[in-house]
C-alpha cells in the first residue's frame, strides 16, 4: 500500500494493524509499518532481551 492510499483510508488501516502489521510503502519501497501497541509493546520486551533495545526507539516522548 502506497502512503497517498494509507492516507485516504487511514481509519481502515488502523482497524487492520489492531490484527496485524500494515507495511506502508513509497516508491515500491517498505518505508513504514503500522502495527498495535500491544504488538509494539511485545517487540519492545523482545528486543529488551538481549538482542539491542536500541534498535526500537521510543517516538514522540
Amino acid at each position: 500500500m502506497g502512503v497517498l492510499e494509507f492516507q485516504r483510508k487511514f481509519g481502515e488501516f488502523q482497524h487492520q494493524a489492531q490484527r496485524e502489521p500494515v507495511e506502508i510503502t513509497h516508491h515500491g519501497r517498505r518505508e513504514y509499518v503500522l502495527l498495535s501497541a500491544d504488538h509494539y509493546n511485545w517487540l519492545r520486551a523482545g528486543a529488551g532481551s538481549g538482542q539491542g533495545s536500541s534498535r526500537l526507539s521510543r517516538r514522540g516522548q
